[in-house]
């Protein structure tokens, strides 16, 4: 019974050392915890009990790669009612990350994600249970949860992801908005182009009064004796000289 007593403590005592701010003392404690086998891991659930908040939330962490079916409940629970934001964080993450895991969860993913999605009070929260949809296989809750933030939604780091994870969940909806896309870029390429031919023919005119300006400034600085009339037509010839050597 000692030993067994004893054995608990070292235990839970590793389960609180995944709680330290060094990442060595961290993996230790995880690799000892791994070795333990379903001992570990039933003192790990333990932990997301534990009174320190840093504790509950390593132990989260330790189950993103080491979790399995038996702790999607307990997750679940900590997800949504940990009175810790960072906390129901990570524990939304582990209950949702399931390529990090030996074998994926079977537990109603989609579910716990729609509800943390729109019931959680806290923004990084609901972004880790919006962008963990995105990971889900499609959903008609996912994509009427997803929509529904969508309408009502105002924050716009929340609109935008869940804009993404809605383009995954529903083919309708990722081929409308990519429709939507390519229509706005077609339309900006057109205006770019009829901008561009607008300027060049502002740029022309404008270059061709200032040519004028300045061949008739040399007729009259180089032939004062001439006549107004004999002036025009020497600045025609200069005008037609220009244009020929210019197209040439």
């Amino acid at each position: 019974m000692s030993e067994e007593s004893d054995l608990d403590h070292e235990l839970q005592a590793l389960a609180e050392q995944l709680s330290a701010g060094d990442w060595r003392t961290v993996l230790e404690a995880e690799t000892a915890l791994v070795h333990a086998g379903q001992a570990g891991i039933d003192v790990v659930l333990w932990g997301l009990s534990h009174p320190k908040a840093g504790v509950r939330r390593g132990c989260a962490g330790f189950l993103d790669h080491h979790g399995t079916d038996a702790c999607f409940a307990a997750l679940q629970w900590a997800a949504l009612h940990d009175p810790a934001p960072s906390v129901r964080r990570v524990a939304v993450h582990s209950a949702s990350c399931q390529r990090c895991k030996p074998r994926p969860l079977t537990g109603d993913l989609v579910g716990l994600l729609v509800q943390v999605a729109l019931s959680e009070t806290n923004r990084r929260v609901r972004e880790n249970a919006i962008w963990g949809l995105r990971h889900q296989p499609q959903d008609a809750r996912a994509v009427a949860a997803l929509q529904q933030i969508l309408r009502s939604e105002t924050d716009a780091r929340l609109r935008r992801d869940a804009h993404h994870t809605l383009k995954h969940q529903d083919p309708n909806y990722r081929a409308r908005v990519d429709a939507q896309a390519r229509e706005r870029g077609i339309a900006g390429a057109r205006a770019r182009k009829s901008d561009q031919c607008t300027l060049e023919k502002t740029e022309h005119a404008v270059g061709q009064r200032v040519c004028d300006s300045s061949q008739k400034a040399i007729t009259i600085r180089c032939y004062p004796q001439l006549s107004v009339a004999s002036q025009k037509v020497t600045t025609t010839c200069l005008q037609l000289l220009f244009l020929r050597y210019s197209r040439s």
